[in-house]
């Protein structure tokens, strides 16, 4: 069955909280009004403010949507791998366009374009978000403080109307939904850190009994700019059949780049098109991808512990020259930049953490190369394994890893403590955008290559 779970930018309707807004017109100024809020009120408002303001530069950027789709035919089933599908994505302040992976057209707003069937959603790159903090009739209810993974988070839990949402789900038929579900911030730095939610008031004549979603958004580095962007998440969509089949998504972002107003995109969707050449930050051209099957090994400039934090920025140093045809394309020295993707403490079987690692870009003088590899090798620490086996003797699945995105690599680390020094060393096989990743590693000294397997 084909699916859509299409969330298009909500209506823009007066909040029907017009006895509050009328309330706080009367208010005579900023600073008293502050000093009658709970604090959660005023952290809430703060939340907003950089939400909205990171909204303001979010048309900027586009990134490298990855998809794997899987199906099973009842609850009692296991999920079956159907395939996976890549797109480029981009918010144009109303809208999400998607495009085929290295063109520079993007103009298609349904992503089911880019496939023959099953399940396809929008909305997670940006207007989920949107929908619940910049949408004056979301209705928002402090919950207090939680640990998210070791991460100290306010929650707040929320509900949007079917009215409000903006929200559509077809499948034989189409009709609107509302969404509820719960919102972390990390209060510190202000960025929600992930939305859980699901559909409610689904129209009883579609064959569709649930949906729900989860997005974790994490700060990357886009040439010289640091931003709030969704990182991973998944989309699960039951049918209303006796068998309670389940369609289920998981999406990832990477390779998000930033360009500015003269460009080679183009936004044939959008009323004000224009013509735009992919340029940097900075103003410098952006290069293409290095070819395929160089080896490119990395040294971290600095060493990560277990006190550091997904979206934390990294950086490393090209171990050696990158030569291809006899002309140096990356000299030795060049700086690779990046972020933590994961970092988390897992208790099966012991200790570990389960880390990855998201290399983005690599910057020689003025120039920047788009990095798409495989991690192929790692400096073998104490306690480093690619795979780690559960208490009931199944392999852990990390979904980095499973996902086999390019430019990031995912390992475990026994112990409980975590120390990548300075100078750790990771080697990787650069691709095409386009190509499917490469299965093969090759053992060689004070190196460990991934493996399929599992470890006692």
């Amino acid at each position: 069955m084909r699916i859509r779970a299409e969330l298009r930018d909500f209506p823009r309707r007066r909040p029907r909280a017009l006895a509050v807004f009328l309330a706080l017109a009367a208010i005579p100024s900023p600073a008293v009004f502050a000093q009658q809020l709970a604090p959660e009120a005023v952290l809430l408002a703060h939340v907003k403010a950089h939400v909205r303001e990171a909204f303001e530069h979010l048309p900027n950027y586009t990134c490298l949507e990855t998809l794997l789709r899987f199906s099973r035919a009842s609850t009692e089933g296991r999920l079956k791998f159907v395939d996976s599908v890549r797109m480029e994505v981009l918010y144009t302040g109303r809208a999400e366009l998607y495009a085929a992976p290295g063109t520079n057209r993007i103009q298609e707003e349904d992503p089911a374009a880019f496939t023959g069937g099953g399940l396809m959603s929008t909305g997670a790159f940006a207007l989920h978000l949107k929908a619940v903090f910049l949408n004056p009739n979301a209705q928002l209810t402090w919950r207090g403080e939680e640990q998210l993974e070791g991460r100290r988070t306010a929650r707040w839990d929320f509900v949007v109307s079917q009215f409000d949402s903006g929200l559509t789900i077809h499948a034989a038929g189409g009709g609107s939904a509302g969404i509820k579900g719960s919102a972390w911030v990390d209060p510190a730095t202000l960025d929600v850190l992930r939305l859980e939610d699901q559909a409610y008031d689904i129209p009883p004549l579609l064959p569709i009994k649930a949906a729900s979603m989860i997005v974790n958004y994490a700060r990357m580095r886009l040439g010289n700019d640091v931003v709030m962007l969704p990182q991973e998440g998944s989309i699960s969509v039951l049918s209303t059949s006796d068998a309670d089949a389940e369609d289920r998504n998981i999406f990832a972002f990477t390779h998000c780049r930033a360009f500015e107003a003269q460009s080679s995109i183009k936004f044939d969707a959008v009323a004000a098109a224009s013509e735009l050449r992919t340029v940097t930050p900075s103003g410098v051209e952006a290069a293409t991808p290095l070819p395929a099957g160089l080896e490119i090994p990395v040294l971290l400039d600095a060493p990560v512990t277990e006190t550091a934090a997904v979206g934390d920025l990294i950086t490393g140093k090209i171990a050696a020259d990158i030569v291809k045809s006899g002309k140096v394309l990356v000299p030795r020295g060049a700086v690779a930049r990046g972020r933590i993707r994961r970092l988390e403490q897992v208790s099966q079987n012991g200790h570990y953490f389960a880390v990855g690692l998201e290399f983005t870009e690599l910057e020689a003088g003025s120039g920047r190369f788009p990095f798409f590899a495989d991690l192929t090798k790692a400096d073998r620490i104490p306690g480093f394994q690619w795979t780690l086996r559960r208490i009931g003797g199944s392999a852990v699945i990390d979904q980095a890893e499973s996902m086999k995105l390019q430019g990031v690599g995912s390992f475990f680390v026994r112990g409980d403590r975590l120390l990548l020094p300075a100078g750790f060393k990771t080697v990787w096989e650069t691709r095409s955008p386009t190509e499917e990743p490469r299965e093969k590693a090759q053992e060689s000294p004070g190196f460990a290559p991934p493996r399929r397997g599992v470890f006692p």
